[in-house]
């Protein structure tokens, strides 16, 4: 439906999946698109943008398309996401890690902060820094996944 730029019926698409499957997969990220898009906060380019970025398997290519969207939108938070993604795919962990943090900025939608929370998690070195982020990841539950990632390297630490 968003590709199509049918945001009332996404996120009524959405909201009833959340329904059925509360938190899973990137729902609640979908549900805040689907309203920013909505909203005109960002528009449908930025949106068709984040999906070619997130089909990209090249790290190299993905992390130039990334830095370049940025560039356009610097407060899109999921960007931020496969920004270290990408940084983490070409072995860059500290600049990964970086990237993570400041998507925690502008995360707005649970789905997106707990991932980011996640990965900020997984690569801090700083034991009490790790453990906040992931107590924070599996406490939010805005991924299912990711909480449920979280919580088990929480008992694994």
């Amino acid at each position: 439906m968003l590709y199509l730029s049918d945001c009332e019926e996404a996120i009524r698409c959405f909201q009833e999946a959340d329904l059925l499957a509360p938190g899973w997969n990137s729902c609640h990220t979908d549900i805040w698109l689907a309203e920013q898009l909505k909203a005109g906060t960002i528009t449908h380019s930025d949106f068709l943008s984040l999906r070619r970025i997130e089909s990209q398997k090249a790290p190299f290519t993905r992390l130039q398309m990334t830095g370049a969207a940025l560039m356009e939108n610097p407060t899109l938070a999921p960007l931020y996401f496969l920004n270290g993604e990408s940084l983490f795919d070409l072995g860059k962990e500290a600049e990964a890690r970086l990237a993570y943090e400041r998507g925690l900025h502008y995360a707005e939608d649970e789905g997106t902060r707990t991932r980011l929370l996640l990965k900020c998690g997984m690569l801090e070195t700083d034991r009490e820094k790790k453990e906040r982020f992931l107590r924070q990841a599996a406490e939010l539950q805005g991924d299912l996944l990711n909480a449920a990632m979280a919580s088990y390297l929480l008992r694994k630490a």
